[in-house]
């Protein structure tokens, strides 16, 4: 319950998962299985779990899903060559898409905006780690400031309301 009276695990097994996130109808929940390598769907009531992503499909496991804002894509970070790379995919588990492949960097912790036209993310492609945006689409990566930022991965982007 929201005071945190009535806690119940949704899942109850050996393994590592975590990094949680709600979908906007706050009907399901992403998060992270370090067991199985995958980002899994679960409802809010614990039915109905599902792999999104293949066990075993990136370097390392998938983490911090994001949905997008009507509900139809998560994006995440992820290995899947040498670098790290932000990728989306159908919360159905359809239509991976890497949008950052052609980058030789880490980027990292990505952010929809509000429309879902666009992502802000992390990467250090040009040094330090910056802020940058990219279209949903993978086009037009563009650094959005030149201000190196404290902390690194430790920081993460964010959309404002819509105006």
């Amino acid at each position: 319950d929201a005071d945190g009276s009535n806690l119940e695990p949704l899942i109850v097994e050996p393994g590592d998962q975590g990094l949680a996130t709600w979908s906007p109808d706050g009907a399901w929940i992403a998060f992270s299985n370090f067991l199985s390598g995958g980002i899994e769907l679960i409802r809010a009531d614990g039915s109905d779990r599902r792999p999104v992503t293949r066990t075993g499909a990136f370097a390392n496991t998938p983490y911090e899903a994001e949905w997008s804002p009507d509900g139809k894509w998560l994006a995440f970070s992820a290995t899947g060559g040498n670098d790290e790379d932000i990728w989306i995919i159908r919360a159905s588990g359809r239509d991976l898409r890497n949008l950052t492949e052609s980058s030789t960097a880490d980027d990292a912790f990505a952010a929809w905006s509000p429309d879902g036209k666009q992502l802000a993310f992390l990467s250090d492609r040009d040094g330090p780690w910056r802020l940058y945006s990219i279209s949903a689409a993978g086009r037009g990566a563009r650094r959005l400031i030149d201000l190196e930022l404290v902390g690194g991965d430790f920081s993460r982007p964010d959309w404002g309301p819509r105006p």
